[in-house]
């Protein structure tokens, strides 16, 4: 792949073109350049090989030539292998528009005068090509770039106390961006086109999100993300399918308005730091059990006092209802506002979870369980008055629950 570029760097560097490329590294510039094997066009190079290629292997290997502000010495190659875009800038316009008239030639399958000829191709130096930018931070609203863009060698973008509302479109064409920081801005939404990012750590502390938006359990940035940080938004709820974050590290959700955490939380394998700090949540799910953290940080919450107890017993002959729900969620059935009562909905979507996994809606038992969470964390952060964390537990029968009763004797509830 890397003689594939450095083949193109070559043959502009003939028409003393600037290049820039992600894919290009110093330890490829050696004495020679190798494009024995990778030239495209139809001429005689004595220099290097005895051999002629076809036309038509640049025209199946160039997918796209944007030449619209040629005569500024601008200009665009979007190759199909490797997917790179190689960018022409600082170039004179006389001799990229001689260097793209011999590109249009072979893109249609038309052979270059025969009186044409090239020079020899020489190496290229690493000083003759513009270096790519890989990280970008904005503290001010003053240097938010407005007008040149955003480089699209970029794998970590900071915009930072810049007063956004929303995001901005350029930043979500950034292919190679990995990290992403908006600490300190008024975002309320994001837009679903977001979830096409394939970022691996996402700030959005310090924004006025009063939910963490969905678009972010969509895939493949779903797949992608190890590190969430959602800390002092106004956030009062995480979605019940948070346990779609396979990949996630590192929850941060500290100083919220959370009112609870989602009952499947103890599904996130992978989880090893949970801060959910100075927020109003009176007790934990039962599934937070599940976890093997590394740190834990629940202190400053509204943990209620009151003793272990069941709470409800509502093992009663199911309904109709329940049944049906039962039937949807167990064969994954779709619905939609057309097919399905809002209602009936929001009955689905609200269910808990029992300790053995099964969905539970109207037919339960709830219990309350007290706990030191020592057993599951390596860092434990509460308030000193909290000497055990109430737990809240749903069972979808009496078997369910006799089971975690005498379980939670070993673990230490």
């Amino acid at each position: 792949m890397q003689s594939t570029v450095l083949f193109y760097i070559s043959l502009l560097k003939r028409y003393n073109l600037n290049v820039q490329s992600k894919y290009v590294y110093k330890e490829c510039f050696t004495t020679f350049v190798f494009v024995t094997n990778f030239l495209m066009f139809k001429f005689s190079f004595p220099h290097f090989f005895k051999r002629r290629y076809k036309i038509t292997q640049v025209k199946e290997n160039i997918a796209k030539v944007f030449c619209q502000y040629a005569k500024e010495g601008k200009a665009t190659i979007r190759l199909k292998s490797p997917q790179i875009d190689l960018r022409i800038s600082k170039a004179d316009g006389i001799q990229l528009k001689s260097f793209l008239s011999v590109l249009k030639g072979c893109l249609q399958g038309i052979s270059p005068p025969s009186n044409q000829s090239l020079t020899v191709l020489l190496p290229v130096a690493t000083r003759q090509l513009e270096s790519c930018k890989k990280k970008l931070s904005i503290f001010k609203k003053q240097d938010y770039p407005i007008l040149k863009g955003f480089p699209q060698s970029l794998t970590q973008l900071t915009v930072t106390g810049c007063s956004l509302k929303k995001v901005d479109s350029r930043i979500l064409q950034l292919k190679f961006l990995q990290t992403l920081d908006f600490t300190a801005n008024l975002l309320t939404m994001l837009p679903d086109s977001f979830c096409n990012l394939k970022l691996s750590e996402l700030i959005l502390k310090q924004n006025q999100f009063s939910s963490l938006p969905l678009c972010l359990l969509e895939p493949p940035l779903v797949n992608c993300l190890t590190l969430l940080d959602v800390n002092e938004n106004k956030i009062t709820r995480l979605p019940e399918n948070l346990d779609k974050f396979q990949q996630l590290l590192m929850l941060h959700a500290s100083h919220n308005q959370l009112e609870r955490l989602p009952t499947k939380i103890g599904k996130l394998k992978k989880l090893k730091s949970l801060f959910v700090s100075n927020n109003q949540i009176p007790h934990l799910p039962a599934s937070v059990v599940n976890l093997v953290l590394s740190h834990l940080d629940v202190a400053h919450n509204t943990f209620q006092s009151t003793p272990a107890r069941i709470v409800q017993n509502k093992m009663d002959f199911p309904t109709l209802q329940i049944c049906c729900a039962d039937v949807i969620v167990a064969n994954s059935v779709s619905y939609s506002d057309e097919t399905l009562f809002r209602h009936l909905q929001t009955f689905i979507e609200d269910h808990k979870l029992c300790w053995c996994g099964k969905r539970v809606f109207d037919q339960f038992i709830q219990c309350i369980f007290h706990s030191n969470l020592y057993f599951m964390t390596t860092s434990l952060c509460m308030t000193s008055s909290d000497r055990t964390i109430p737990i809240e537990a749903y069972f979808c029968s009496q078997k369910c629950c006799d089971r975690f009763t005498l379980k939670s004797f070993k673990i230490g509830i």
